[in-house]
């Protein structure tokens, strides 16, 4: 019997969560669904790895036409939301 496109898809995906990186996993696991995240949870911690970092800050670029990290801060300075909204915020503000 053929599988559905569905269930390949429904496998493919779940096959992607289970090789999700360690980090990732222990964050999730460690943190309910429901909890808030403040400015001075670790980005790792919140399941954010580098790649997500990335993507996300080439979003936020897309978006509000900035990139702190070009001129003003270090991306490894980051480690932290706080860190990030701050590195935003300052960079903006200085604009």
């Amino acid at each position: 019997m053929e599988e559905s496109r569905a269930d390949r898809e429904t496998h493919r995906r779940r096959d992607r969560g289970d090789r999700a990186p360690r980090h990732r996993r222990a964050a999730q696991a460690q943190r309910p669904a429901s909890a808030a995240i403040g400015n001075d949870d670790l980005l790792v911690a919140t399941g954010l790895g580098s790649l997500d970092l990335a993507a996300l800050v080439a979003k936020l670029e897309r978006i509000w036409k900035v990139d702190p990290f070009l001129e003003a801060v270090a991306i490894t300075e980051i480690l932290t939301v706080g860190d990030l909204c701050r590195a935003y915020r300052d960079f903006l503000h200085s604009a």
